[in-house]
């Protein structure tokens, strides 16, 4: 999908990003590692602990591999993906890397974190171009 050229919108299609599941088994396996060799909890809590943290790392796995999809965010802060609306509540960072949006999707708060290697580069950067508009615009307000 092109990017679109309006800049009062950033229009990205995302996929799951390389560095977002690196990131997740890097900080699973370093849980998992340090609960292994680094506490004093019985040999059987350790093995359920680790069940535990081996579960929770499936689904964190799932729920970044589901993160896709087109996601277009509006300069007056409405934001469409996944086939919902919803509405910026705050621009939690926008850097060269990552953009994390906090929004605000029936009465329920949601996180939308795209890294840069989820999407094409001109896509990107329109992207990281609005959020920060969005950023500074909603540290303004009281």
């Amino acid at each position: 999908m092109s990017p679109t050229t309006d800049p009062s919108s950033a229009e990205v299609n995302l996929t799951p990003s390389k560095t977002g599941l690196t990131l997740i088994t890097v900080i699973y396996s370093l849980a998992g590692l340090s609960l292994l060799f680094f506490t004093a909890f019985p040999l059987e809590l350790s093995a359920v602990l680790i069940a535990l943290l081996v579960n929770e790392y499936g689904k964190s796995r799932q729920k970044a591999t589901a993160h896709q999809g087109v996601l277009r965010l509006l300069i007056s802060g409405s934001v469409r993906w996944q086939g919902n609306s919803a509405v910026v509540e705050r621009v939690v960072m926008v850097n060269t890397r990552l953009v994390w949006l906090e929004v605000l999707r029936g009465g329920v708060r949601q996180n939308i974190v795209c890294f840069y290697d989820a999407t094409d580069d001109l896509s990107y950067r329109s992207l990281c171009r609005l959020s920060g508009y969005l950023q500074t615009h909603t540290e303004n307000e009281p």
